[in-house]
């Protein structure tokens, strides 16, 4: 489908942007966030084409089920918000209520 297209060129530039931050400092909290982000974007990307292609129900319900990972990229994007304006640290207990809050919607 002509809608494939769009999607997949958005699954190689989020995964190509999250590889370029990544390789330009494996050791910054930012950027290893930024990271995160991309990958849980992908995974959404790709469920979400999984799910709309399938062409058994059941089959597309499992898909879309991993569209999920929005949660956690919710987590990840607060938390890099916060390393970005250096405020991760101080912020230790909104950060491990928004992970435990991302965990448990998603388990």
């Amino acid at each position: 489908m002509i809608t494939n297209i769009g999607f997949l060129i958005s699954l190689i530039a989020v995964l190509g942007l999250g590889v370029f931050v990544l390789l330009k400092g494996l050791r910054k909290a930012t950027h290893f966030l930024f990271f995160l982000m991309s990958v849980s974007v992908a995974i959404f990307i790709v469920a979400h084409l999984a799910g709309i292609n399938a062409i058994d129900s059941e089959e597309s319900r499992r898909a879309l089920m991993w569209t999920l990972i929005v949660i956690p990229t919710l987590a990840f994007t607060a938390h890099w918000a916060l390393a970005v304006v250096n405020k991760n640290l101080e912020k230790r207990r909104d950060l491990v209520l928004i992970y435990s809050s991302a965990a448990s919607l998603t388990f």
